[in-house]
């Protein structure tokens, strides 16, 4: 009903326009052309790009149901017509005298009838973005309470673990030397220059050590304004601390200080829970980052233990760190509080689109001349559809999530049950920019969970090596001596991991997106992942993998 009073007031306030300028033209002998093509262009000036925007909704890179192509075309032609109508008849002889019939319309009330609509139409979007902002408020105070309900509690800064990161940050910054991207250029861990390497860091990697032992870990940051998927700057340092640690345990194992290995590596996980503590899904993805890098590093350990070593594997800490991780559905409430702000920001004008969707969603940047007018458009018919949308597709993501975290679901369908059913974008304009791609987020989870399940069995495998001297041939020789039951693969539905015996090592693997078994990864990196159609992936614990840090 908005939408068609909007659209019968702009018609109105067009067809006035051309019939105004047509009895002016009438009545100039002068200017009677010009004034025929103000009246006829300026209304297709205002409707034509109104039409190629609705028309780039519909049929553009977000194809949304509710575009209102189909009223703003027919109200174009409308226009269209009635204005050639109104021109043909305006400029048509009456009278004995030959003169045009425009020429007896008048000219004024005309004109105050065409300022009258446009007026009109101005208001009903003026009326309607109002709307819009008032909304917000309630948007405002719903995501805030989400979030609260959902929001870890703050601490006293003597618990706190962050200020000690912090600091240890600051200590490797001020090494040049130090490069916090990648391993490509760190030396082997057994070498001299590791040895300095680790001796120049050993205040930082103390105070990184210090904010592990701490059981709490909060950030300070605005949940409402972050980016969507960015790694805050916490994340990243976390991640430096975590290459640091696991530099350091690799190296203490070489040396033959198995316990300060294991400990380091538990202070990963540790550290893996305190990225997991940073707001809405950023951080669960930060996190599972780092327990994949602690899994790693604890696989590389275990090859080097030796049988006197084995007390230190029946730790119930390692059991309880590489325990499963918890379910997505905090974030997924966090990323819904941070969608409402988001929303609301831009009802009340306070962001733009363009400066939401920073370039992912194809939206006009905002010095474009279509941003003003996509932006009013959007705010006073579409964005409450468009945040109805949102909130739809996270209870769809929560139902989702909570099968592939009891095991029903594997990857490959969770990525199919998130697909539009019509192969139609559908997802909004504002929505698109907002929207996590949350397959590939939740297949990571799953990607994670096959590591955790197969650090346990990498973990069995080496108590069974320390106890008999020799490893085991497949997962049968571990159960239920080493494991209660074979830890699950959650890209199949009921299929557990596979263990495959090497030359002194083993691998442990999971089938990969296709959800069928390989054989096992046919490569240790992601250089060449893929190109020979195998999609497995796994956890290797071998010789070859010892003196290179993971990935």
């Amino acid at each position: 009903m908005k939408l068609t009073l909007f659209l019968l007031l702009l018609l109105a306030s067009c067809l006035l326009w051309t019939a105004t300028f047509t009895a002016a033209a009438a009545r100039s002998r002068r200017f009677g052309t010009g004034l025929l093509l103000v009246g006829v262009v300026l209304p297709l000036v205002v409707l034509l790009p109104l039409l190629a925007i609705t028309a780039w909704l519909a049929f553009g890179p977000f194809s949304i149901p509710d575009n209102r192509w189909l009223p703003v075309a027919a109200t174009t032609l409308s226009a269209i017509a009635g204005g050639i109508w109104i021109v043909a008849s305006g400029r048509r002889p009456a009278g004995l005298a030959g003169a045009a019939a425009a020429r007896r319309w008048p000219v004024v009330p005309l004109a105050a009838l065409a300022a009258s609509a446009a007026i009109g139409t101005a208001a009903t979007i003026a009326h309607l973005e109002r709307q819009s902002a008032l909304e917000a408020v309630a948007w405002y105070a719903e995501g805030a309470v989400i979030m609260e309900s959902n929001q870890l509690p703050p601490v006293a800064a003597t618990v706190n673990a962050a200020a000690l990161y912090r600091q240890a940050e600051s200590l490797l910054q001020d090494d040049p030397d130090y490069r916090h991207d990648g391993w490509d250029d760190d030396p082997d861990v057994g070498s001299r220059q590791a040895g300095e390497l680790l001796a120049r860091h050993a205040g930082a990697l103390d105070l990184i050590r210090h904010a592990t032992d701490r059981d709490i870990c909060r950030f300070d940051g605005d949940w409402a304004r972050s980016p969507s998927l960015s790694p805050p700057a916490e994340g990243k340092m976390l991640r430096h601390h975590s290459r640091l640690l696991a530099f350091a345990a690799l190296r203490a194992a070489r040396e033959g200080r198995p316990e300060d290995a294991i400990a380091d590596v538990l202070r990963m996980r540790r550290l893996a829970g305190h990225a997991m503590e940073m707001e809405r899904v950023v951080g669960r993805i930060m996190a599972a980052n780092l327990v994949e890098r602690a899994c790693n590093t604890l696989a590389s350990v275990c090859f080097e233990l030796q049988p006197a070593d084995l007390p230190l594997l029946d730790d119930a800490r390692l059991a309880e760190a590489f325990a499963p991780l918890p379910p997505l559905l905090r974030p997924i409430l966090q990323e819904e509080a941070w969608g409402l702000a988001v929303f609301g920001s831009v009802a009340t004008h306070r962001r733009t689109l363009g400066e939401i969707d920073g370039g992912y969603a194809n939206i006009p940047r905002d010095d474009a001349p279509a941003a003003t007018f996509l932006g009013m458009l959007y705010r006073a018919f579409l964005i409450r559809s468009d945040l109805e949308r949102f909130r739809s597709q996270l209870r769809r993501v929560e139902r989702v999530a909570a099968d592939v975290d009891s095991g029903t679901a594997r990857w490959e369908d969770v990525v199919r049950s998130l697909l539009p059913v019509d192969d139609r974008i559908d997802q909004g304009i504002l929505n698109q920019a907002l929207w996590c791609a949350w397959g590939p987020v939740l297949g990571h989870h799953a990607k994670v969970d096959a590591t955790i399940g197969a650090t346990r069995v990498a973990v069995a495998a080496t108590r069974h090596r320390l106890k008999t001297g020799h490893l085991p041939d497949s997962l049968d020789d571990l159960v239920p001596e080493e494991l209660p039951f074979p830890p699950r693969d959650p890209f199949t539905t009921s299929q557990p991991l596979r263990l495959r015996k090497m030359d002194q090592g083993i691998v442990v693997w999971w089938v990969g997106q296709d959800g069928e078994d390989d054989g096992g990864p046919s490569t240790k990196t992601y250089a060449d992942f893929g190109t020979d159609g195998n999609d497995d992936l796994g956890l290797w614990v071998g010789p070859d993998d010892f003196g290179h840090p993971p990935e």
